[in-house]
């Protein structure tokens, strides 16, 4: 995975104050474990990918990494991984915030009362959180369930009223068929 020093990837860019940019047509020399640092981070971190890069004066923009990718299958999957960790942590820390109390409640003059900004930002971080994990790990966090089971899908054969009475009320008569209400597809 050595993607800091490939040569093709620093062909000459020039801002308008004539300063190379910061991006993918940069002209810095990035360590060969760069991306592997980057996603490292991103897995321990509330922070998505771009904040993480700016905050390091070194690293390569948003967009460089985004780039790599397109490129490299290898690094796809690494990023995958990372993606998936990243939800993980996304989750606990939403799980702490969900849990801490500390300025629920503040006094005020008249006595104890509940602090509303306090409690509405906990529950717009709990939800911001846990719908980026949803995005990020869908299998794992998503609200979509997956009712077909290991890739068999359930259909419903015959479905009876346990009366012996159809929808209208009426006695059904004959033969009592057998409850069966699903069955595999084969």
């Amino acid at each position: 995975m050595s993607v800091g020093n490939d040569p093709d990837r620093k062909t000459h860019a020039v801002a308008a104050t004539g300063k190379p940019l910061r991006g993918y047509r940069s002209e810095r020399p990035w360590p060969d474990n760069v991306f592997e640092l980057i996603c490292q981070e991103y897995e321990g971190s509330s922070k998505g990918i771009d904040k993480i890069c700016e905050s390091h004066h070194d690293w390569p923009s948003y967009m460089t990494i985004m780039h790599w990718m397109v490129d490299d299958p290898e690094l796809q999957a690494r990023m995958e991984i990372a993606r998936q960790i990243h939800a993980d942590f996304l989750v606990e820390e939403a799980m702490i915030i969900a849990d801490d109390k500390t300025l629920d409640i503040i006094e005020t003059e008249k006595g104890f009362v509940i602090n509303n900004a306090a409690v509405n930002r906990a529950k717009l971080q709990v939800e911001t959180r846990r719908w980026t994990a949803g995005k990020l790990h869908a299998a794992r966090f998503g609200e979509k369930m997956d009712v077909r089971g290991a890739g068999v899908q359930l259909t419903q054969v015959f479905a009876m009223p346990s009366n012996g009475r159809d929808d209208d009320g009426k006695v059904i008569e004959g033969d009592k068929p057998k409850l069966l209400p699903f069955s595999k597809d084969d």
